[in-house]
């Protein structure tokens, strides 16, 4: 999630910010402290650049999917092999 936001965001806001899925809380606080009308310049610089935070997290999310899907047909294959016996010892007579 780092390099996404190092990525999307501004350099000045990206070192105020936490760099996982913290900066969610973050923006949300934001988000409120300016619909309050009690937001200072951090939390409007952090709405202005919302959008991108968005699409930071979105992007780390797809990506873990992703990589998730690629280890689960890695690990089916060898399990289609097993269920089938092509690597059982023996013909299963004693």
């Amino acid at each position: 999630m780092g390099s996404e936001l190092a990525e999307n965001i501004s350099a000045g806001l990206y070192a105020l910010v936490p760099h996982d899925t913290g900066i969610l809380d973050t923006l949300t606080a934001a988000l409120a402290r300016v619909q309050e009308g009690i937001g200072g310049a951090f939390d409007h610089s952090v709405v202005y650049e919302a959008g991108n935070i968005i699409l930071s997290f979105s992007n780390s999310v797809d990506f873990a999917f992703l990589m998730g899907g690629a280890i689960l047909l890695i690990l089916l294959i060898p399990a289609y092999f097993f269920k089938t016996g092509k690597y059982r010892e023996g013909d299963g007579e004693e």
